[in-house]
C-alpha cells in the first residue's frame, strides 16, 4: 500500500530497507536527480547523492537518526547524476508494515531553491509543511 501512495505521488520520494539500501524510488524523485531506478535501486542513498559541498555535520546527524530510527528533517547538498549540485530539503520517517519487525525508512524531498525561485514563493517552512502532510498520507 505504502508504495502504491508513493508511486502516486508528485513528491519526490524513496523507500529504503533497514539497512537503508533503497527498495524503491519514485518517477519523481529519479527526474529530481537526474538518475535511472537501476543506478539507484539496492544501494543507499548517502554514497550516490552526496559529495564534497555535503555538509559532513549534517550526514553524521542523519546517520545517527536512521539508527535510532526517529522520524527526521534536514537540509542538505545533494548530486546529480551528471555531477550538478542542489540543495535538498528531505524529510525520513521509520515504520513497520505488518509482521515485518526490521522496518523501513521512508523518504520525501524536493530541491529547495526550485521552491525559492518558483512563482508561487514556497519556502523551507512550506515545504516542510507539505512534506509532513505526503508521510501522513503515505502511511495511511
Amino acid at each position: 500500500m505504502i508504495f502504491d501512495r508513493l508511486t502516486a505521488s508528485i513528491v519526490p520520494g524513496m523507500i529504503c530497507d533497514g539497512n537503508r539500501r533503497i527498495l524503491f524510488i519514485n518517477r519523481a524523485f529519479l527526474e529530481m536527480c537526474g538518475h535511472e531506478e537501476g543506478d539507484l535501486l539496492g544501494k543507499t542513498p548517502g554514497r550516490l547523492l552526496q559529495g564534497p559541498e555535503s555538509d559532513v555535520d549534517t550526514k553524521d546527524k542523519v546517520k545517527k537518526n536512521l539508527e535510532i530510527a526517529v522520524p527526521f528533517d534536514f537540509s542538505i547538498t545533494n548530486y546529480r547524476k551528471d555531477g550538478s549540485n542542489f540543495f535538498a530539503g528531505i524529510f525520513v520517517n521509520p515504520f513497520v508494515e505488518g509482521s515485518d519487525s526490521s522496518g523501513y525508512f521512508v523518504g520525501v524531498g524536493c530541491e529547495l531553491e526550485q521552491l525559492e525561485d518558483s512563482p508561487v514563493k514556497t519556502g523551507p517552512s512550506e515545504f516542510r509543511r507539505a512534506a509532513r502532510n505526503i508521510l501522513q498520507l503515505v502511511h495511511g
